[in-house]
């Protein structure tokens, strides 16, 4: 089971090793921010309206699967401009 954290410097640090092996994610809020805070201010409105679509709230047709699917679009679409999207699109 993951941890979800804020993304507090070396929190991913200290969980590893008390946790060994355990997988450490932002939550969305987090993430969000933290995408946003590299982008580049003519990116930032389009990349925001597009992480909007990728956690869709309140769809109970919505599934892990289609979230995971929409994240892997965002990370190849901002991946052309920004190379940690990329990274993280592939995992």
């Amino acid at each position: 089971m993951p941890k979800i954290t804020d993304g507090l410097q070396g929190i991913e640090t200290v969980i590893n090793k008390h946790f060994k092996g355990t997988e450490v994610q932002l939550c969305a809020v987090h993430l969000q921010r933290e995408s946003l805070k590299y982008a580049k201010p003519e990116h930032k409105e389009e990349m925001a309206e597009d992480l909007k679509e990728v956690f869709i709230v309140n769809d109970s047709s919505d599934t892990q699967e289609k979230g995971i699917q929409r994240w892997k679009e965002f990370c190849v679409k901002w991946g052309r401009y920004y190379k940690n999207f990329k990274d993280k699109g592939e995992r």
